[in-house]
């Protein structure tokens, strides 16, 4: 995986922003890249319930979110990639639980949990109706 540290003067707060990814996801699964992006940080990991999680990051981070972006081909500006952005920051002292609760995510989202994903999906398409 390629990272990029970049040290800058932030007053005492580290910033953290990944992509991930999603190009070699089968084609018949990329329409739920949208909504996988919105339920990812509001169902909970490991053994902390959506609601603990939601306690944990806004105790050490002032931002932790998901969402899609599409990355431009630079070779060809006519192809592009579907990725997830994933955005946190937090205090320098609270880096490390910021880290902690993104590894969780990454390695045991509660996505088992049919309850919160039918509230966060209907959630979700209810602001897609509103829209149209």
């Amino acid at each position: 995986m390629k990272v990029q540290l970049c040290k800058q003067p932030t007053n005492g707060i580290s910033y953290f922003t990944a992509l991930l990814d999603f190009s070699q996801l089968p084609a018949d699964l990329n329409i739920y890249v949208p909504l996988f992006c919105s339920v990812l940080t509001e169902v909970g990991a490991g053994d902390l319930s959506y609601r603990e999680f939601a306690q944990q990051t806004e105790l050490c981070a002032g931002e932790f979110s998901s969402s899609t972006s599409l990355v431009i081909n630079h070779s060809d500006v006519s192809q592009f990639n579907r990725s997830a952005l994933l955005r946190s920051f937090s205090l320098e002292r609270n880096t490390d639980k910021m880290f902690d609760l993104w590894t969780k995510l990454f390695n045991e989202p509660r996505l088992q949990d049919k309850d919160r994903l039918k509230t966060l999906i209907l959630n979700v398409s209810g602001l897609l109706i509103g829209f149209l």
